[in-house]
């Protein structure tokens, strides 16, 4: 088994809510501390789904994800469609057409 040095990344817990079908990270009424210490997704409506670890600044030959979040029904996006990755890695906000950055 590989173990993974955590110590310089951040805990994402995936949730999945039906009707309509959709999914969330890390819901915003909870601090990212607690998601650290292993909180599950079953929050609020949500299921938890999975969980993986992620660098919350640049890191060399990884890509950078953007995620927006929006509501009725609470939701997010990443990388919105139409931009370009290189926009992304450079810092793009996904506060854009009605979404905001989270």
């Amino acid at each position: 088994m590989t173990t993974m040095d955590n110590s310089a990344t951040i805990r994402i817990a995936m949730g999945e809510a039906m009707k309509p079908h959709r999914i969330m990270i890390n819901h915003s009424d909870i601090s990212q501390e607690d998601w650290g210490t292993g909180r599950s997704m079953a929050y609020n409506g949500w299921t938890h789904k999975m969980e993986f670890w992620a660098y919350p600044k640049r890191h060399p030959r990884t890509i950078r994800i953007a995620v927006g979040e929006a509501m009725k029904p609470h939701r997010i996006m990443v990388n919105q469609a139409g931009i370009s990755q290189e926009d992304w890695d450079t810092g793009r906000s996904m506060t854009i057409q009605g979404w905001e950055h989270k």
